[in-house]
């Protein structure tokens, strides 16, 4: 397969001569820019920017404003010199929207998850969900099975979740206020909030 253009280099650009697309569609909240400062303060940034040969951003947007706002002083980019200025304009809005069109796997979404959430060295805001999104998919993991389930047929997420006191296997008010913010507190751990005993499957406050 032959492609219009293959990216070799990665340079090491200054913030201060990078600038955003006058025009970018793409709006990035507040809260959003939050997730992208912890994401890049808990792996590095990974992610090289997307610039054309003037220094304006093509893709990523977020990342720059997030840097910026830690005071990262160079930042890694990739240098698209060929395009035309209405290809930037629609690579700016495929690299938003086919990321959108993906799904999730919710059992491997919820392993995943619970596989993070066990290792206290990550911060539970890095990969991005949100308090309210965590308790509703931990949740809906408690109504999939029943107390009478061989461990062998729960998936390995629901098996950490149980040993670390965050999984009730029969949850049928888990879509009330009063339940939700009790799979709410599960999530967090000491520092955050609530302290979980592995053993008891008890979480209590901790203070903050």
């Amino acid at each position: 397969m032959t492609l219009p253009w293959m990216a070799a280099k990665i340079l090491l650009r200054p913030v201060a001569e990078l600038r955003p697309h006058a025009g970018n569609a793409r709006v990035h909240s507040a809260a959003q820019l939050e997730q992208i400062k912890a994401s890049v303060l808990a792996f590095g940034f990974t992610n090289p920017l997307l610039v054309d040969e003037d220094g304006v951003l093509i893709a990523d947007h977020g990342r720059l404003e997030a840097a910026t706002a830690l005071g990262i002083a160079k930042v890694p980019v990739i240098v698209l010199r060929h395009l035309s200025a209405a290809q930037k304009e629609a690579l700016r809005l495929a690299d938003n929207r086919i990321a959108e069109n993906a799904t999730w796997d919710q059992a491997l979404l919820r392993d995943a998850l619970a596989a993070v959430q066990a290792v206290p060295e990550i911060d539970l805001d890095a990969p991005g969900f949100s308090a309210d999104e965590l308790a509703d998919i931990l949740a809906a993991a408690g109504i999939a099975v029943s107390d009478g389930d061989a461990p062998e047929a729960l998936s390995a997420g629901v098996r950490a979740l149980r040993r670390l006191g965050h999984y009730h296997s029969r949850r049928p008010a888990h879509r009330t206020p009063r339940a939700r913010d009790r799979a709410r507190a599960g999530l967090c751990r000491p520092g955050r909030g609530a302290v979980a005993d592995a053993a008891s499957g008890y979480a209590g406050d901790a203070g903050r």
